[in-house]
């Protein structure tokens, strides 16, 4: 079954989107583009090029033994992405990403030699970028990266190859054969993650939230003394020696 997603919309409205996802989400997640299993038993969609396609039992074949063969997905503009497929061959067979025409694309195939290889195509001329020795089998998963100009292949999900090419910046995804027959299955194109997602949550308890320290008391300020009783003064005045206490009330 084939998925694709097509983005519309004016400037205002994806800069607004752009913000409130700065705003309101954690690290970017990658996004997925297009993906088709076969399973729908049709290759709509899909530029041929080249060799006999064919879908059967949910499996895209191509069949031709001789020459070049290519099949072409997607959308000219793609820049940043991952496309990944599962590859059933016995000969050179593989992805391609950032296809202009075709003949014009960075490839990841693998070989009947065991070996996996980077090449740019360019005017149907392949130029080797990387090689690496993957060991010999049938079904493997591959997986070519194109970030800027930095190109990582990997197979069966560990990374083998990687180089650095500016000759294409853009273009569709595809499947290719040289000179082999071969079979596709799961192709998924995504968008590179720029980051790492949010990490686990943790499991282990929550501590009780400490009590803010106090600090010390302080001592009641010390007030002053109050001052002492003031002696009792004794009266200066005394009554003249001449003269005798009266009486409060007259002798009658």
């Amino acid at each position: 079954m084939r998925r694709a997603r097509w983005f519309t919309g004016s400037v205002a409205v994806a800069a607004s989107a752009v913000l409130l996802s700065a705003v309101f989400s954690g690290p970017a997640r990658a996004e997925t583009l297009f993906g088709d299993n076969f399973d729908d038993g049709n290759a709509d969609g899909w530029s041929r090029n080249g060799g006999a396609w064919s879908v059967a039992g949910g499996i895209y074949q191509q069949t031709t033994a001789g020459g070049n063969a290519r099949a072409l997905a997607g959308a000219t503009s793609w820049t940043d992405y991952t496309v990944q497929a599962r590859v059933n061959t016995t000969g050179t067979a593989g992805v391609a990403a950032r296809a202009t025409s075709t003949s014009q694309y960075y490839t990841l195939v693998v070989t009947g030699a065991g070996t996996a290889q980077l090449q740019r195509v360019s005017g149907g001329t392949a130029t080797a970028l990387g090689t690496a020795t993957v060991g010999a089998g049938t079904w493997r998963t591959l997986a070519l990266t194109v970030r800027g100009a930095t190109l990582t292949g990997h197979v069966n999900g560990t990374q083998v190859l990687q180089a650095t090419d500016s000759t294409f910046t853009s273009g569709r995804i595809g499947l290719v054969t040289a000179g082999t027959s071969a079979g596709f299955d799961d192709v998924a194109v995504n968008t590179t993650a720029p980051g790492p997602g949010p990490s686990a949550p943790s499991t282990s308890p929550t501590p009780p939230p400490r009590a803010a320290a106090r600090s010390p008391a302080r001592p009641p300020a010390s007030r002053p003394a109050p001052p002492a009783a003031r002696a009792a003064r004794p009266s200066r005045w005394t009554p003249p020696p001449s003269c005798s206490p009266r009486s409060p009330h007259p002798a009658r």
